[in-house]
């Protein structure tokens, strides 16, 4: 048993370390301002994704408007509705 579990954990960071390779090779193909742009997009699709997880876990908030607690508003000029 334990030489399968080592053997499952060696497959599964040879197959990461395979990736990684893969991901240098292609930035260094297509270059640094690729990549930024590319996780640029990654960003914003994940946040995009955790504002709809949000907005179905709980409907009645409101995720136009950002949230801002009494405690951090004191004294910034926020005015708390």
């Amino acid at each position: 048993m334990r030489d399968l579990i080592i053997e499952a954990f060696d497959s599964v960071i040879r197959r990461e370390i395979a990736e990684a390779d893969d991901v240098r090779k292609e930035i260094a193909q297509r270059g640094a301002y690729w990549a930024g742009d590319e996780l640029w997009k990654l960003r914003r699709q994940v946040a995009a994704l955790r504002k709809r997880i949000a907005e179905l876990e709980d409907p009645t908030r409101d995720l136009s408007r950002p949230r801002v607690s009494p405690s951090s508003a004191r004294g910034q000029g926020v005015r708390l509705p």
